[in-house]
């Protein structure tokens, strides 16, 4: 553990203030967090956290979240945010969204002048971000510093990355016509005409104060062809970050490089004034955004839980409420965003819908909690109840919903007979029971699903008979599955034998199943059908879940030809209808 890290871990929770709000951006209005420390080290030093864009911008923010907190315990005000049209921030125009997210970066900085007092802004970018931020930076000069993370050398560079990411995608699905669909996001094809002016050669950053490059040693080479074409090769500082694929992992993978946190603290403490003035009184912080066809608040639950409440413009609240439980360890806009895409359809449909993160997820995680970033935490029942009881006053009843560990715990807690849930909607549970231990990555059920799907398919391809016939394939992964395979079906044929002759009684799922018969508590499912949830129902409560399928007491959704996470623009819409669907039938 770096000595940075081990500070900040003994002084987590310290931060004084975090505000949430929404301010003004370039042509819409940005929803961000504000941290500001008790005093400051140089009140005339802010930082602008700036995302990386695409499926980074859900992978790093755990570790934004950990930077920002990090940099008010040391005395510097922090802003981050998200870009027009991203996260919590308001729809925006496709066309030249890139320039619009620079424009967006300056008016947070400005936002941060007038509304903090600072006159020096340190603006930080990863990725594409950094090639965003030089570009913003040009405008500010001398009254800037840039901190550059593996930044793109050339826009091209960057294009040709989300071809590759758009190519080696599990699940192959005909893209939007004028859209390139990249790792969960598209981007329109007028969104990548003129990329070239963000070329790094192109920025003229003489007059800004300090430079630092964030980089990995495979990259040092082409980062001083670019420094040295803008002069900047001998006075730009450079840190070295051997792993920075680890951060950008997978949510729940993601790793903190609290070590480099550390040296770019340093580094700007070295060159601030000390100063322990308190800062300006912050004005009051707008919390409602009012969009067209929607309007969302910010929730706080006694400054722990976060969330934001979308509600038609009309403002009714006749219908249940929708509460979101996190999906995986993503933030509370969900992977590829979708829980935000669906709260808004919701709400042009006249629902009012709840995203919200629990206590150690996304933003209502401060500090390092033991269980931070796992989301299959003890505690996420009772802080499902907490949002439940908050709102029961407001609303006529509450629906549970998630998608994968969401599903997981509203299955759960629809299982108390709680009178103010009225149904729960799972949208591609994983499991139905956690047990320590599991992997958070794909179980095996699921692996035995995929098997099971490519096996059947290969039996109607007649090329792969012959590469069977010729011994061109592996025997032993064909035989290891059949085992697997057949042991499973036997046991659930042998288990719903025995029951249906009094031999056995109901399995655990088939109890629970069951239970929500009775208790007049709806049960809906939303399945992509590509993923395994449904064979898993089927095979594992049998006989009780074909029979409460078949008297309507469950119901049965499929959004067809979509992954997991539904990461196509196509696949979106067509979950957001099925779910409708899952409200109403």
């Amino acid at each position: 553990m770096s000595k940075s890290e081990t500070i900040y871990k003994r002084k987590a929770g310290w931060v004084n203030q975090s505000d949430a709000s929404y301010q003004a951006g370039f042509n819409s209005k940005l929803f961000g967090w504000l941290y500001t420390p008790d005093s400051a080290i140089s009140q005339s030093t802010g930082f602008i956290l700036c995302a990386p864009v695409g499926h980074e911008y859900i992978h790093t923010h755990r570790a934004y979240r950990h930077f920002a907190e990090m940099l008010a315990m040391h005395g510097f005000p922090c802003l981050r945010f998200d870009y027009s049209g991203v996260g919590d921030s308001a729809e925006c125009a496709e066309e030249d969204i890139f320039s619009q997210w620079v424009e967006d970066i300056n008016q947070q900085a400005n936002w941060l002048k007038n509304t903090i007092g600072v006159t020096h802004i340190v603006f930080l970018g990863l990725g594409f971000a950094a090639n965003m931020v030089s570009m913003a930076a040009e405008i500010h000069g001398e009254n800037c510093s840039i901190i550059l993370w593996e930044p793109y050398e050339t826009a091209r560079s960057f294009k040709r990355r989300l071809g590759v990411l758009a190519g080696v995608s599990e699940f192959k699905q005909e893209t939007e016509a004028g859209y390139i669909e990249s790792a969960g996001y598209a981007y329109s094809d007028q969104s990548l005409i003129g990329l070239e002016k963000f070329d790094l050669s192109a920025r003229n950053l003489s007059n800004i104060k300090t430079c630092v490059v964030v980089e990995a040693q495979d990259n040092r080479e082409k980062n001083s062809r670019w420094l040295g074409k803008l002069g900047l090769e001998d006075k730009a500082k450079r840190i070295y970050r051997p792993d920075f694929t680890k951060m950008l992992d997978e949510p729940h993978k993601t790793s903190i490089p609290f070590d480099v946190f550390g040296e770019i603290i340093a580094l700007f403490k070295a060159e601030a004034s000390v100063q322990t003035a308190a800062l300006p009184s912050l004005p009051k912080l707008e919390t409602t955004l009012h969009a067209t066809h929607y309007i969302e608040n910010i929730y706080r639950s006694d400054d722990r839980l976060f969330g934001v409440l979308t509600t038609p413009t009309n403002g009714d609240t006749s219908k249940p409420l929708i509460i979101l439980t996190n999906a995986g360890s993503a933030h509370h806009v969900g992977p590829s965003e979708i829980y935000v895409k669906l709260a808004r359809y919701l709400a042009e449909h006249g629902w009012c819908t709840l995203r919200y993160d629990l206590g150690n997820l996304g933003d209502s995680c401060t500090g390092c909690p033991e269980d931070e970033n796992f989301p299959y935490a003890e505690s996420s029942l009772n802080e499902l109840e907490e949002v439940i009881d908050h709102f029961s006053k407001d609303f006529p009843s509450c629906i549970l919903a998630g998608l994968c560990s969401g599903a997981y715990i509203s299955f759960r807690e629809g299982l108390k007979d709680n009178s103010n849930v009225s149904r729960v909607v799972l949208v591609n549970p994983l499991t139905f029971e956690w047990v320590d231990g599991m992997s958070l990555d794909v179980p095996s059920p699921k692996m035995q699903s995929k098997e099971a799907s490519y096996y059947s398919a290969a039996l109607k391809d007649k090329s792969r008979w012959g590469r069977l016939l010729t011994g061109q394939v592996s025997y032993k992964s064909i035989a290891v599955f059949a085992v697997k395979y057949t042991y499973q079906k036997i046991s659930h044929v042998l288990h719903d034998f025995c029951l249906a002759i009094g031999l056995a009684k109901p399995n655990k799922l088939q109890a629970e199943l069951l239970h929500y018969g009775s208790n007049n508590t709806a049960l809906r499912f939303v399945f992509s059908d590509s993923d395994p949830g449904f064979k898993m129902l089927t095979d594992d409560a049998g006989s009780i879940a074909a029979q409460m399928i078949a008297q309507k007491k469950i119901k049965i959704h499929f959004v067809e030809n979509a992954d997991h996470t539904f990461s196509y623009k196509k696949m979106q819409s067509n979950f957001c209808t099925k779910f409708l669907a899952a409200l109403i039938d």
